[in-house]
C-alpha cells in the first residue's frame, strides 16, 4: 500500500523493556505483511495509526510527533496476562506521514496551505488520500471478521471508518461519540460540507449520539435540531457534575441503548480533563470514568473504536493513558 507501513516484530520489539519480571503484551501481539493475511489470524481486534494534521507557513504537512509509536511504547510494556492477551491483537501499522506530506508539498503554495486555491487543492488531495487509505484498511479488518482501532487523525477520520464498516455490513452504523462539541453538521447544505465529510449523512449513519458536550460549546441551532429528531441523542456534561462514577455510566449505558446496542464509538481526548490545553479541556470527565465507560462498551456490539484530539505536548501521558484505554476495549475478563 502506497501511503501505509506495516509494522513488524522488529521495529515493536524495539519499544519493549525486559527489566522486569513476567511476559511483555508486545512479545505476544501479531504482526502481517499486507490486509490479505489478516482473515488467517484469530486476533479479533486490529490497531492501526492515523497521523495528525499540522500546518505552517513554510510547508502543508502531517503531524511528525509520532502519536502512535508514543503509545505503542506503553501498550507493548504491559504484562501479558490472563487479562491481557496480546494475541488478541493485530498490530497493523500506520499512515506514513511522510510519504503523504511528500504528495502533498508536490503542490507549492504560498502563503499558508489552507488560504487560497493551492491550499484547498492540498486539503482535498489530503482528504482523499485519507478517505481512500483507511477506507480500505477498514474494509479489509471487517471483511475479515475483527474489530478496527484507529488512533489519531481528525473528527472527520471517523466518517472514513463508519463508511468502511457500513459498505462491508451492508447497513448504516450508529454512533456515539464522547466529544465537548458536536463534530458533524445536521444538514448538507452546501459542497464545502458534503467534501469534508463533516454532515449526518443518512447514507451511512443510523443513529448518533454525543455523550458529554459543553453547554459552553453547544449552538443553539444543534440543540433545536436534535431535540426534534429521534435519530439524534445527546447528553450535556454539565449534567454529569452532580453525579458518581458509576451514575455516569448509568447514563452513559442510556446513551448505548438509544443506539441499539450496535455501534461505532468515538472518543475525543479534548474531552477528558487535562488531556488538552484548549479551555474546554479545563472541565471533562476523569481518566476513571473513560475507563467505566468503556466496560459498558466491551460488552456491547462495537464495530470499531476510533480515538482522537491529540496534542503534541501531552504526547507522553497520552500515551500511558491510552495504553489503558486500548486493554480495556480488548479485555474479555467479565
Amino acid at each position: 500500500m502506497t501511503y501505509f507501513k506495516f509494522s513488524d516484530a522488529k521495529s515493536l520489539s524495539k519499544h519493549m523493556h525486559h527489566d522486569s519480571s513476567g511476559k511483555k503484551f508486545g512479545e505476544k501481539v501479531i504482526t502481517v505483511t499486507g490486509l490479505d493475511q489478516l482473515e488467517s489470524n484469530e486476533a479479533e481486534y486490529v490497531l492501526f495509526g492515523i497521523p495528525t494534521l499540522l500546518n505552517s507557513s513554510e510547508e502543508f504537512e502531517l503531524g511528525h510527533f509520532d502519536m502512535f509509536q508514543t503509545v505503542l511504547k506503553s501498550l507493548l510494556n504491559i504484562q501479558h496476562n490472563e487479562f491481557n492477551r496480546g494475541e488478541n491483537l493485530i498490530v497493523l501499522g500506520e499512515l506514513d506521514s511522510e510519504v503523504i506530506s511528500e504528495e502533498l508539498n508536490k503542490l507549492k503554495t504560498n502563503p499558508p496551505a489552507f488560504l487560497g486555491r493551492a491550499g484547498s487543492e492540498k486539503i482535498n488531495l489530503l482528504h482523499s488520500i485519507l478517505e481512500k487509505t483507511i477506507y480500505k484498511i477498514v474494509q479489509a479488518i471487517c471483511a475479515s471478521g475483527k474489530i478496527p482501532i484507529a488512533i489519531g487523525g481528525q473528527h472527520s477520520n471517523t466518517f472514513d471508518l463508519i463508511k468502511g464498516v457500513s459498505l462491508i455490513k451492508k447497513s448504516t452504523v450508529s454512533l456515539l461519540d464522547i466529544s465537548t462539541r458536536v463534530n458533524v453538521m445536521f444538514e448538507n447544505n452546501t459542497d464545502h460540507l458534503k467534501q469534508n465529510k463533516a454532515y449526518f449523512d443518512t447514507v451511512y449513519i443510523n443513529k448518533h449520539h454525543t455523550f458529554g458536550i459543553h453547554k459552553n460549546y453547544v449552538s443553539q441551532e444543534n440543540l433545536d435540531v436534535m431535540n426534534s429528531s429521534k435519530n439524534l441523542g445527546f447528553y450535556l456534561y454539565e449534567d454529569c457534575l452532580h453525579l458518581t462514577t458509576l451514575d455516569k455510566c448509568i447514563r452513559f449505558k442510556n446513551a448505548v441503548d438509544f443506539l441499539n446496542r450496535e455501534l461505532g464509538f468515538k472518543l475525543d481526548l479534548k474531552s477528558i480533563q487535562g488531556l488538552s490545553s484548549c479551555c474546554d479541556s479545563s472541565s471533562g470527565f476523569s481518566v476513571r470514568d473513560i475507563r467505566t465507560f468503556l466496560k459498558v462498551i466491551r460488552k456491547e456490539q462495537a464495530q470499531f473504536f476510533h480515538i482522537c484530539g491529540f496534542e503534541a505536548n501531552q504526547k507522553e501521558s497520552i500515551g500511558y493513558v491510552l495504553s489503558y484505554f486500548i486493554s480495556d476495549f480488548i479485555r474479555n475478563d467479565d
